[in-house]
């Protein structure tokens, strides 16, 4: 069953060329360092599948950031006149989050960023929490879409949104 899975995918990765759109499936994984690995690929033969990825992954981001577009129009309309109109996604956390997630979230929040972030280290001391849960609460916020990494795998910044 192995031979007819790889004698298809090399199938597919056989009609792709250099310099040309590919559309590819894959898996994060986390070794030390974050990486995907690719799945599937395959050439795109229709442009409109170029696109269709960019209005997908701008609504993807839209909704992570800013939530459904319901909640977000209920959301101006009852906080409206405290901040002029604008969504503050930055500052909200959903449901269900964890506490060293929390933690390290509003520590960024009310540290003062420069451009290189913050380190792991600083997060801990001020927060009084141990490395390998900053480390933790740092995961679980990069795979939420709201912090990123800067200089080192272990100096983050706030996404501004």
């Amino acid at each position: 069953m192995e031979t007819a899975q790889n004698d298809e995918e090399g199938g597919a990765k056989a009609g792709v060329v250099e310099n040309a759109y590919a559309r590819v499936w894959g898996k994060l994984k986390t070794f030390g360092k974050r990486h995907v690995v690719a799945q599937q690929i395959r050439p795109i033969t229709d442009l409109n599948e170029v696109n269709h990825h960019m209005l997908e992954a701008t609504y993807v981001h839209l909704f992570f950031t800013r939530g459904p577009l319901g909640a977000q129009q209920q959301g101006q309309q009852g906080q409206g006149a405290s901040n002029g109109g604008q969504f503050n996604a930055g500052g909200t956390l959903p449901a269900g989050v964890s506490s060293h997630a929390r933690k390290v979230f509003q520590c960024m929040q009310n540290t003062p960023q420069i451009n290189e972030g913050l380190h792991v280290q600083d997060m801990a001391s001020r927060t009084g929490m141990d490395i390998a849960d900053v480390l933790k609460g740092t995961d679980e916020l990069q795979s939420m879409g709201k912090i990123y990494n800067t200089v080192d795998d272990q100096t983050w910044c706030l996404l501004d949104m």
